[in-house]
């Protein structure tokens, strides 16, 4: 089952027209869905929330309603020749909103609802300013807001995150397999050696949940955080 999760959301990730062979079990209802997430936290630019899924009956069965809502966000499907519908939208929201905790709604097939039909989704954000400063030798602090992701019937969620630095010419890379921590201390012996007396750091956390019970779901939730950090004297 989980090979066959990846390989579809593999697929969401490699192509915008969805136009491949069902890869779900015969006969259930199954949803694969990616939100990503870009400059959630302070600061003057919005929160963007890319959002790409498919969503299929095998036997055709009709749906009581085939939108896609997040929070009051609602996305209409697109029918492809195969029998799919795919959602596909990039919504914008006020700076530092998507910390914030929205409802999902999934599309309800008729007679075999999905399982989950709603989960909880609050985006990994930061906590404070985009720029921070440090002096030279310390330990770099990055305060986050883990985010959330929760749904009744579901597998246990699947946590990892990454951290990746860039100074001048220098680069290095930290990754972990676990919940996202609300402070991320980069030691100093991390911070790569350069004469460039600023460094951008991104964090990127990725959290999925699985589901089978009365259908598939697949979700996959990914944030990216920026921060461009000055190296003081």
């Amino acid at each position: 089952m989980r090979r066959r999760w990846a390989a579809a959301v593999a697929l969401v990730l490699a192509s915008g027209c969805m136009e491949f062979d069902p890869v779900g079990p015969g006969g259930e209802a199954y949803f694969v869905l990616l939100l990503q997430s870009l400059n959630p936290g302070p600061g003057t630019a919005p929160d963007t929330l890319s959002v790409s899924g498919f969503v299929s009956h095998v036997r055709g069965a009709e749906f009581t309603d085939e939108t896609l809502r997040i929070g009051e966000r609602a996305i209409a499907p697109a029918m492809n020749p195969f029998g799919f519908r795919s959602y596909s939208d990039t919504l914008l929201f006020s700076p530092a909103t998507l910390a914030q905790p929205r409802t999902v709604t999934l599309p309800r097939p008729a007679g075999q609802p999905l399982a989950p039909q709603e989960f909880l989704f609050q985006s990994a954000a930061r906590r404070g300013p985009e720029t921070l400063t440090v002096g030279a030798g310390q330990d770099v602090v990055l305060p986050v807001e883990p985010g959330a992701l929760t749904a009744a019937a579901a597998e246990p969620i699947e946590e990892r995150w990454s951290v990746s630095l860039l100074r001048g010419q220098k680069s290095s890379d930290i990754a972990a397999t676990s919940p996202l921590p609300r402070s991320i201390v980069i030691p100093a012996s991390l911070v790569p050696v350069d004469t460039a007396s600023e460094m951008d750091v991104v964090v990127r956390s990725t959290k999925s949940l699985r589901a089978s019970a009365g259908g598939n779901v697949y979700v996959d939730v990914q944030a990216h955080l920026r921060w461009r950090v000055r190296i003081a004297p």
